[in-house]
């Protein structure tokens, strides 16, 4: 008679491990095409003051929108215009582009009662690369902003610092899931 033995210790450790090893290349596969695909827009308020604005207390804002993603964003993925509204008594007294990253980036800004508007074509903006402005306004109360770009949800305040912080974090992640 020969008796049946089930699967031993060996047998199970090596099918949870295999299992395990999947799940952990799968992850990491998920987590690096997200990273190197990225598409997103962040904006950060780089300084607010109060200045003195054609004799009325005003806002002095200077406001950093960059490609917060990896993938280029092109003049063909956004139809309107980029709105940044001030608020509804809100009074734009002048905007002004004060820098773009790379220095050759065209950016054409306007204002219209309480929104400064990021006018378009902008050709291209890659990773990494932004406008920087500067508006003065009366009767501030908080930023709003509203855009149509394709595949992004939402024009997000985040300091840029916080950016870098969230793709080493991922980086990071996606190492140690691939020694463990």
């Amino acid at each position: 008679m020969s008796a049946s033995v089930g699967p031993s210790v060996v047998e199970i450790t090596g099918l949870i491990l295999t299992a395990l090893s999947l799940f952990l290349s799968t992850t990491l596969s998920v987590i690096l095409f997200r990273l190197v695909n990225r598409r997103g827009m962040a904006y950060d308020i780089l300084e607010e003051r109060i200045a003195l604005i054609n004799t009325r207390d005003g806002h002095f804002i200077r406001i950093k929108l960059w490609n917060s993603g990896s993938v280029p964003i092109f003049d063909e993925d956004h139809d309107v215009p980029i709105i940044f509204n001030f608020g509804k008594r809100a009074e734009v007294v002048r905007v002004n582009c004060f820098a773009t990253d790379p220095p050759t980036l065209n950016a054409h800004l306007n204002k219209d009662s309480g929104n400064a508007i990021l006018e378009k074509p902008i050709p291209k903006l890659n990773g990494g690369e932004s406008i920087t402005f500067d508006v003065e306004v009366h009767d501030y109360d908080k930023i709003n902003i509203s855009s149509h770009i394709t595949w992004i949800k939402k024009i997000i305040e985040m300091p840029q610092d916080l950016n870098r912080g969230i793709s080493i974090c991922i980086v990071l992640t996606a190492l140690c899931g691939a020694f463990f």
